[in-house]
């Protein structure tokens, strides 16, 4: 079982955001915010390097993060900027938190993929 302190991407804030944009913009955001962020994955990795992951994870947030607050969704940017910042806090009191809520990170990750991937 996943202990999900940090939920934010519920149904309610994807409805309404799919709503106000419409399901075609709403996935090509989506898509666009991944592209970038596996683009920067490969410039964070550098040449075969290796990072930690947590490391990457918190690379990964900050640039879905500025993808969709390049076009304005302020939600969806803040809700990235609370788990980063709940990342960063929860590892510093105990990290079994962080562990939890870097699980939280991977599933809203894996929310945009799938529905990135959907058919309109």
């Amino acid at each position: 079982m996943k202990i999900s302190p940090a939920k934010g991407l519920d149904g309610d804030l994807i409805g309404a955001l799919i709503e106000a944009l419409g399901v075609d913009e709403f996935l090509s955001l989506a898509e666009r915010a991944l592209r970038q962020a596996n683009e920067g994955w490969r410039q964070w990795r550098g040449d075969g390097g290796e990072v930690l992951e947590a490391d990457a994870r918190r690379s990964l947030a900050h640039r879905l993060k500025g993808s969709v607050a390049a076009v304005g969704l302020k939600s969806l940017a803040a809700e990235f900027a609370r788990l980063e910042a709940g990342i960063a806090q929860g590892g510093k009191e105990d990290p079994w938190v962080r562990q939890a809520m870097e699980a939280s990170l991977d599933e809203a990750e894996l929310f945009l993929k799938n529905l990135a991937s959907h058919p309109a």
